[in-house]
């Protein structure tokens, strides 16, 4: 068929007909394929890795049609993500180098196929040594963290029902929140299911030695005057590195 659109999947399906037959037509299964994006994809590590080693060789699939991929390799998204200027290479591998333990990188690859370059998206990573996990279960504990590392809060979730979590307290020169919460389903089916579940992922950084509260409530954001549907609270103590 014309007019495909690279990074998009496609469903097709096949009825058999006989007019000859009283049992006709026969409905066929349906397929599905997908083009792959012109940018490129599949990272490894994937995105928001955690724990990775620190001699790590990143690579990825090169998008479609690409030729040349220029990698732009940091520890600040903003750079990473502003960055223009970089060598190109034929290879979809790269090393950087030993990295520092406990620490966040950010990295972007644009594709070129001798005609257009494609900007990447921004691709993170952890280091070892870096995360602490918690979830519903660690409300009312005490987190110890030391300062450059990341805690990861896991709570259950389903934004159909117009619930979200929200942070209703927090220090921010203490504990920093790096970007949005990320919403994982439950249903691992393609598409998921409508109306399914998951959780909401959190990420902060510990940025500097201190105390505090980090308080998330469950509640939609139009209803005022309204109890949260739950609450999750932990106390949070950073030391120095």
């Amino acid at each position: 068929p014309d007019g495909l659109v690279p990074g998009r999947t496609y469903y097709w399906r096949i009825d058999e007909v006989n007019d000859t037959e009283p049992n006709s037509p026969w409905k066929g299964d349906v397929w599905n394929f997908t083009l792959p994006p012109r940018t490129a994809y599949a990272p490894d590590p994937a995105d928001a890795a955690e724990s990775v080693d620190q001699n790590v060789d990143l690579s990825w699939t090169a998008g479609f049609g690409g030729k040349l991929h220029t990698v732009y390799f940091g520890d600040n998204f903003y750079d990473i993500n502003n960055a223009v200027g970089g060598l190109p290479q034929g290879a979809a591998t790269y090393f950087p180098g030993p990295l520092q333990l406990a620490q966040t990188y950010y990295w972007r690859v644009d594709e070129f196929d001798a005609i257009d370059t494609y900007k990447g998206d921004v691709w993170s990573f952890t280091t070892q040594g870096a995360v602490v996990h918690v979830d519903e279960y660690d409300a009312g504990s005490q987190v110890e963290l030391e300062q450059g590392q990341i805690l990861v809060v896991t709570l259950e979730s389903n934004p159909t029902t117009g619930y979200l979590w929200e942070q209703a307290e927090n220090q921010e020169s203490i504990l920093e929140q790096m970007g949005e919460a990320e919403f994982k389903p439950s249903d691992t089916d393609e598409p998921p299911l409508v109306g399914a579940g998951g959780w909401e992922i959190f990420r902060f950084k510990a940025i500097s030695a201190g105390q505090m509260t980090l308080q998330l409530v469950y509640h939609r954001t139009w209803e005022e005057g309204v109890e949260p549907l739950k609450t999750f609270s932990c106390k949070v103590v950073v030391r120095h590195k």
